[in-house]
């Protein structure tokens, strides 16, 4: 702009605008997530919360993988919202339930 260049400073400042634009995304994802962790009751909003971190991870992963701790809150709180189902009886049975909760999910 200061050259008097308007076309390529509106050029520069829509680069800008697209480098930028998904950082606001990082700051509102994990805004969220925390929202939801703090009020997390049950398992589905600890994997929400994931979620939403891994969204932010995503955001910044060229800033690196610890940014933020983005990455790292994903895969706790993903871990929290793991369900753990145990069956009694022979392997056949376990792995047919296996099969079936891998095929949802």
């Amino acid at each position: 702009m200061k050259e008097r260049n308007y076309k390529q400073a509106a050029e520069n400042f829509r680069k800008a605008h697209e480098v930028y634009l998904p950082l606001g995304n990082y700051k509102d994802s994990a805004k969220q997530a925390q929202t939801i962790v703090r009020k997390a009751k049950h398992l589905s909003e600890y994997r929400e919360a994931a979620s939403l971190f891994s969204v932010a991870s995503k955001v910044y992963s060229s800033y690196g993988n610890a940014y933020k701790n983005a990455t790292k809150l994903a895969d706790v709180y993903a871990r929290k919202g793991q369900v753990q189902i145990s069956a009694r009886g022979n392997s056949y049975l376990a792995d047919h339930i296996r099969s079936a909760l891998q095929k949802i999910m």
